[in-house]
């Protein structure tokens, strides 16, 4: 409900303008930039995430709410591709954390972390972020743990470490993740080029299928 977190959003800004409360007033922007980004609004809603997470780093937030804000705003700009940007605020929070003792933030943010590092090319970084991260996430939030065990696979492909890429990847199966590409990019490596195929097939059938619901 994107209109709802919208109004939402902004009845917390009020409050937060009305009390002189600066982390509500933070982390109501970011979720507000969030939810104008989804309705359409992106360059309004990038405004609001910048202008908030600049909060967060700069060190007039609380741990808890900046690490909240941070995240966000890094899982907003990975979601509109915008790489660069994502990437400038996981190095700037990565500092920050430096800078203030703080060991990263748990769960979806590791995951978010993790995508950016890897982008980037920061391969062992974002494996150890992701393998933290399914740490933290297990028991608590299943999908995303096996989502957690997809990028490893997907990170130890990219090394060339097939073994355990595939035992990563048949952990995120068990999860309900789905393997492909990653499941198809290991036969290719094993030289299995006609059942890689043909997963890559199967795979992009399935999202037809689903894309016509």
């Amino acid at each position: 409900d994107a209109d709802g977190a919208l109004r939402e959003a902004s009845v917390a800004m009020e409050i937060a303008e009305r009390t002189g409360d600066r982390d509500l007033a933070a982390f109501a922007a970011s979720e507000k930039g969030f939810a104008l980004v989804v309705t359409g609004k992106v360059d309004e809603g990038l405004a609001l995430i910048d202008d908030s997470i600049v909060a967060a780093i700069g060190g007039e937030l609380g741990p808890s709410t900046a690490g909240g804000v941070c995240c966000t705003s890094i899982e907003t700009c990975a979601a509109l591709g915008e790489w660069s940007r994502a990437a400038t605020w996981t190095e700037a929070q990565d500092r920050w954390c430096r800078r203030e003792g703080i060991n990263g933030y748990p769960g979806m943010c590791r995951l978010f972390r993790s995508e950016i590092k890897q982008f980037r090319g920061s391969w062992l970084e974002a494996e150890a972020e992701a393998r933290q991260a399914s740490v933290e996430l297990e028991g608590f939030m299943p999908a995303a743990t096996g989502t957690a065990f997809y990028r490893i696979a997907e990170l130890r492909l990219l090394r060339g470490d097939l073994p355990a890429a595939e035992e990563a990847l048949i952990r995120a199966h068990g999860l309900g993740i789905d393997p492909e590409p990653v499941m198809s990019l290991l036969k290719l490596a094993h030289g299995r080029v006609d059942a890689a195929a043909d997963g890559i097939r199967g795979a992009l059938e399935r999202t037809r299928r689903s894309l016509s619901w």
